[in-house]
């Protein structure tokens, strides 16, 4: 057997085992027997299209069926993506030149591809310090910040094309208020949109000193008042850990204000308008100083966040507030 296929097979190995342990767990939570939870797992998958992983993250199996059915599942926010967003314009999101280049106004901030040589070289006489990534990638994968003055110029092309990290970026100076809760990261807002309506809107942070505020490398999250742009739950971690205050600079997150925040929704009606085939996104911010500035956008929004049980009051997700951004529409 190839070492390849040896590697994937010991991670399904894994998954698998863990998969059984989490179910037994289950049913001893419950005081149910462990196939009436597999049978129950079957039922979410057909009646609501939810994934083995949301009925673990969303606590399915202690919802009932109204509940149940207000819940962004797997299925359902595929469902979504392929109702809504053309595939023909879906590259100028994943592609990060494409992307820049379109929503270049909003970006507030000086960028360059490696492979323009020139604009490669001029940016690396203008700046000491930049924060460098892959053209594709996703979690923060390979972003990492570098001293530019560390290094001659045919060094630094060498070391970024090696590494695919081809996009060179101007640090961002953030608000001091968003700063406080992790100053290692930048601190962003998350927002999605559909049909133009804000569905979610979530604060991000880091941890750990690292750089980016990834939730898939332990960062932390918190649901955002899209009213009063107010944060109205502790923040939470992959491993739904909750924290009133952060982990490392303990600052307070309870009804904390997001600075610009009239503005950051202001500019998402202008977003939406950018792409109309893309009828439903996520947009990344960063606020600094003076200005807002679009971190990136995804046509593939994520799901996973929206649904947690530490989020949903009343054991509501989110998935009427879908229903009434297309209802919006149709009226």
């Amino acid at each position: 057997m190839k070492k390849s296929k040896l590697k994937n097979k010991k991670k399904n190995d894994v998954y698998i085992t863990d998969w059984f342990r989490e179910v037994s767990m289950i049913a001893q939570q419950m005081k149910k027997s462990t196939l009436s939870i597999l049978k129950d797992m079957i039922v979410c998958k057909k009646k609501y299209k939810a994934s083995i992983d949301d009925y673990f993250r969303f606590e399915m199996y202690r919802l009932n069926k109204f509940e149940r059915q207000t819940i962004l599942t797997e299925g359902l926010n595929n469902d979504y993506i392929i109702k809504y967003n053309d595939p023909k314009y879906i590259e100028i999101f994943i592609n990060k030149v494409k992307f820049y280049q379109r929503f270049a106004s909003y970006m507030k901030r000086e960028w360059a591809n490696i492979e323009e040589k020139n604009k490669f070289a001029l940016f690396c006489v203008n700046h000491r310090e930049a924060i460098v990534k892959p053209m594709i990638s996703k979690n923060g994968e390979k972003v990492e910040k570098i001293k530019v003055s560390d290094y001659k110029l045919k060094e630094l092309y060498e070391k970024l094309s090696e590494n695919n990290q081809t996009i060179i970026e101007e640090l961002i100076i953030q608000d001091e208020k968003l700063a406080k809760f992790h100053p290692n990261s930048v601190n962003t807002i998350k927002v999605t949109t559909l049909l133009g309506t804000i569905v979610s809107a979530y604060l991000k942070v880091g941890t750990e000193k690292r750089l980016t505020d990834s939730y898939e490398q332990n960062g932390l999250i918190t649901p955002i008042d899209i009213e009063k742009g107010i944060v109205i739950a502790p923040f939470t971690n992959k491993k739904k850990e909750q924290f009133d205050n952060h982990p490392t600079t303990e600052e307070l997150v309870k009804d904390f204000s997001i600075p610009k925040w009239k503005e950051i929704k202001k500019i998402c009606e202008e977003l939406v308008l950018e792409v109309p085939q893309i009828g439903y996104a996520s947009w990344d911010f960063a606020i600094g100083k003076e200005e807002i500035i679009l971190i990136k956008g995804d046509a593939y929004p994520k799901h996973n966040l929206y649904g947690l049980p530490a989020f949903c009051e009343k054991n509501r997700g989110l998935l009427p507030a879908y229903r009434e951004a297309e209802e919006r529409v149709l009226e």
